[in-house]
């Protein structure tokens, strides 16, 4: 679905960070991490969520609970990894 693409592609823009020293890397990936989130929540505040039952709100929250979760996975290891060592 697009949220897993979104998750692949935002892995695969962030490999091509690693290179970089740390403090770039770590700006950078902070404003990736920024953006994404921003671009993530704005349509959920936005656009009215409406459910008809509780199994779909369940559906929804669970989802919702499961990309965000997927999300703070990505972020944390992208910030655990850090860029490649510096070689001199």
């Amino acid at each position: 679905d697009a949220f897993d693409t979104i998750v692949m592609l935002i892995t695969s823009f962030t490999q091509k960070l690693r290179p970089l020293r740390p403090e770039p890397y770590q700006v950078l990936v902070s404003e990736v991490h920024r953006r994404v989130l921003i671009e993530y929540v704005r349509p959920l505040l936005q656009a009215r969520l409406v459910c008809t039952s509780a199994k779909m709100r369940a559906r929804v929250a669970a989802r919702l609970g499961d990309e965000a979760r997927q999300l703070r996975e990505l972020f944390g290891r992208l910030v655990s990894t850090g860029p490649l060592p510096v070689t001199r």
